[in-house]
């Protein structure tokens, strides 16, 4: 039987079909897509999780400062600040809050990220997961098997949608992210599989409508701190599903609502830099000192 699948039905459907998992599902899909053997496949999202540790590591052992110089540093101050005791939460949210926000700065300083699905998104499914690892007893091959699932949730939203803001908005970028978190992280608790599928549909729909209105056309203001609340958006999807909660809306027709408004998005809310904070008079001012640079 073909491990292809185009939307989250199918992936269900053969899950049950083959008494599989999701991951199962998605490393035997990219063995017959790519030709290469499992155990390279395997290795290939190996490197891709280093990737994700390493940027982590970057972004909050040193102030990581974008080329513009509209943002870096926050990761690193924030870990300072957590070393010290000084922040107002502690655990698991901030963990994850850190790490995306530490990927975010690196990718905008031009270090080495794992776009998951996009570089202006690459912080969150790091986050959601890693964080997830650090606060409970997991087994590597159980992470690398939860960025599968993450993945094939990004292959679906792709199947269906352009995952870039100049297309959709953001929330094809930043709003496909936080669903790839949440049904990996999903995954890693030891979720079914309905409601793995259920909590990327709750995260993606918290951020339907969301604009993409960077100043001064960089991917930094306001995707940075994006980063960082969209990986505590998957969080609580995670959370909402581990407890029975469920989404009435199925993923694929929450995909399908993203892709029907952000295609009414007017072109100035999608990455034009033309409306929305790109336009507020501080956001056009930073505009103006990035010129003069």
């Amino acid at each position: 039987m073909s491990n292809n699948f185009r939307t989250a039905e199918e992936w269900l459907n053969l899950a049950y079909k083959q008494d599989l998992s999701l991951a199962q599902v998605v490393i035997g899909s990219e063995v017959a897509r790519s030709g290469l053997s499992q155990v390279a496949v395997l290795d290939k999202m190996r490197l891709h999780l280093q990737t994700m540790r390493e940027a982590v590591q970057a972004g909050i052992s040193e102030p990581a400062i974008s080329r513009s110089g509209l943002t870096g540093g926050g990761a690193y101050k924030l870990a300072q600040a957590q070393a010290k005791g000084e922040t107002l939460t502690s655990g698991l949210y901030l963990r994850a809050s850190l790490y995306a926000l530490a990927v975010a700065e690196v990718n905008a300083a031009m270090g080495l990220i794992c776009a998951a699905p996009t570089a202006g998104s690459a912080g969150v499914v790091p986050a959601v997961l890693l964080a997830l690892a650090k606060e409970i007893d997991i087994s590597e091959s159980t992470l690398l098997e939860a960025l599968f699932v993450a993945a094939g949730v990004g292959q679906i939203a792709a199947e269906q949608a352009e995952l870039v803001g100049a297309a959709l908005g953001c929330q094809a970028e930043i709003g496909v992210a936080s669903a790839m978190a949440a049904s990996g992280g999903a995954y890693l608790i030891g979720c079914t599989a309905q409601a793995i599928l259920d909590a990327g549909a709750l995260a993606l729909q918290n951020l339907l409508g969301l604009t993409c209105d960077p100043v001064a056309g960089f991917v930094e203001i306001p995707c940075v701190a994006r980063n960082a609340s969209a990986a505590t958006n998957a969080l609580t999807c995670v959370e909402l599903v581990w407890a029975g909660f469920s989404s009435p809306i199925p993923l694929d027709e929450v995909i399908t609502a993203m892709v029907d408004i952000g295609k009414r998005l007017p072109a100035e809310l999608r990455e034009t830099s033309r409306g929305g904070l790109a336009l507020t008079p501080t956001g056009q001012r930073l505009a103006r000192d990035c010129r003069l640079r």
